[in-house]
């Protein structure tokens, strides 16, 4: 074949497949989707695990609220055995509702504006009921018994001087606790849909055990 022969073959046009550039772009599509769903199923179970984890915390200090009740009974009637054993159940109930409202999704959760007051709501109380239970709560208690009325009292008309000054060291160092633990359940969000009972349960919870820790 010569060269003018070569020269005269028509040329074969490479085409391109059609949807060649749809195929490549569905391929890369792929990991997107997996990731959106990824996002997605994450958010998911970040929510379940608030409401879940939110509930046992108001069962936590609803919990809390009892023992501080007994724990009041039992030092007004100087049972001390009883006293210790309430302060360790309430210790034990406040800290688990603090373990319960911490970690990263409650933390994330906390930065979401549809979600943000409610849940740094009842972070807050749990935080300040936590607190709480180590400081200002065994400082009552032991204010408390050095008051017992049966060893206070020493005669008919006659009281252990010795045992009323023990208590005031106890009763001092739990007072700014207690103010301080009133300014920070003061200063939570309040919730402006009164349907959220939970929120509203956590709350009372909360100031009642610090209106048990002051009388």
């Amino acid at each position: 074949m010569t060269t003018v022969d070569r020269a005269r073959r028509p040329r074969r046009s490479i085409r391109q497949p059609a949807g060649g550039g749809g195929a490549g772009g569905g391929r890369s599509s792929k990991p997107l989707r997996r990731v959106l769903l990824l996002a997605v199923l994450v958010l998911v179970v970040g929510a379940v695990w608030i409401a879940v984890t939110g509930l046992l915390a108001r069962s936590e200090l609803e919990a809390l609220r009892r023992d501080v009740g007994r724990l009041r009974v039992d030092l007004v009637a100087g049972n001390v055995t009883a006293v210790h054993r309430d302060l360790a159940a309430a210790q034990a109930k406040a800290a688990a509702a603090h373990s319960r409202t911490s970690g990263p999704a409650w933390w994330v959760g906390g930065h979401l504006p549809v979600a943000r007051d409610p849940l740094q709501t009842i972070r807050a109380i749990a935080l300040t009921g936590h607190g709480l239970s180590r400081t200002a709560l065994p400082e009552v208690v032991a204010g408390g018994v050095a008051l017992d009325p049966q060893k206070l009292r020493v005669g008919p008309d006659r009281i252990d001087l010795a045992r009323l000054q023990q208590a005031g060291p106890s009763l001092a160092r739990a007072l700014p606790n207690v103010s301080a633990a009133r300014r920070e359940v003061g200063a939570v969000p309040q919730d402006p849909h009164p349907e959220r009972r939970s929120q509203r349960a956590t709350t009372r919870s909360a100031s009642t055990v610090i209106t048990a820790t002051t009388t």
